[in-house]
């Protein structure tokens, strides 16, 4: 059975943007060595000319790494499938015209409020990332509200739990759908 691990952080807010991607480093160097249960180490963990996470070595066929930060959180994710996660912090905007912006066809015209909106948002970047955010080459055909059935290529799209005034989604593509924890 193929499933995922997510590793969760907070961190102060005075971090700098050199230490946070250290953070993140050693953050999905520990969730991939919690989901394979091998010791894995930040020198194990590279970057792809996107910037997607991927581990080197015998494990890099078969485990997928994702990571996502906003205002004092860092989530890592692994899986043997192709994976993406995304926290975002609520923050106030003018929601309703950003959604025009990503919405495709299908999906509902407006959120009902700012925390919909970050919900959907969440669900869009987890799925983007799944593509190392290079497919589709525009949000609007990149479906991720509705019908499941419907979702970018069948995506498997999970809304979580996330810390107060934040909304956190991940994305699977996978074979069977029913695999999941």
């Amino acid at each position: 059975m193929c499933s995922y691990k997510l590793l969760v952080r907070s961190f102060a807010s005075a971090v700098k943007r050199p230490q946070l991607r250290q953070m993140g480093s050693e953050l999905l160097a520990e969730c991939a060595a919690a989901y394979t249960a091998r010791s894995l180490t930040v020198a194990d963990i590279q970057r792809n000319e996107f910037g997607q996470p991927y581990s080197i070595g015998s494990l890099s066929q078969r485990l997928f790494l994702s990571l996502s930060h906003s205002g004092n959180y860092l989530v890592a994710m692994a899986s043997c499938y192709p994976c993406g996660v995304d926290i975002e912090r609520h923050k106030a905007r003018p929601y309703a015209e950003l959604w025009q912006d990503i919405r495709h066809p299908l999906e509902p015209n407006s959120p009902a409020s700012l925390a919909e909106f970050y919900q959907w948002w969440t669900r869009k970047e987890a799925a983007w990332k799944v593509f190392a955010c290079q497919e589709p080459s525009h949000m609007q055909d990149l479906q991720v509200v509705g019908e499941p059935r419907h979702f970018y290529k069948e995506l498997t799209i999970i809304d979580l739990s996330a810390p107060q005034g934040y909304a956190l989604s991940i994305a699977l593509q996978q074979e069977d759908k029913q695999e999941h924890e």
